[in-house]
């Protein structure tokens, strides 16, 4: 899994996540005031716009399930060539950032046919 944060408006960071706890964990230190990024930079939730997760892909068609329709999905949707699926967010770990702040914006990316498993 892979979260990009863009702090202060210039600094893009990438954090990479394996395991669902990580996520909780991670949003349990930005309450806290307790996450510090690359650089330095301590992120805090408000600072998060939105949140990408990668499921299973393939050849296939891709299957964009987002949790509001906003610029990102959009443009993610453009780019990807993918199906948008509004107010469709799995249970994946990005659930754990939509609890904790409700106006990000999520998407989990899939293919379609992993999709008719799920």
């Amino acid at each position: 899994m892979s979260f990009q944060f863009r702090a202060h408006g210039t600094v893009v960071i990438r954090i990479h996540l394996t395991r669902i706890e990580r996520s909780s964990r991670m949003i349990y230190n930005m309450k806290q005031n307790n996450f510090n990024a690359l650089g330095g930079i301590n992120l805090k939730l408000d600072d998060i716009k939105s949140v990408i997760e990668f499921g299973q892909l393939g050849k296939g068609k891709i299957v964009l399930h987002s949790s509001s329709k906003d610029d990102t999905t959009d443009r993610l949707s453009k780019v990807l060539n993918a199906s948008i699926l509004d107010d469709s967010v799995p249970p994946t770990s990005v659930q754990s950032f939509l609890e904790a702040r409700p106006t990000v914006s999520l998407a989990f990316i899939i293919d379609g046919k992993a999709g008719d498993t799920m």
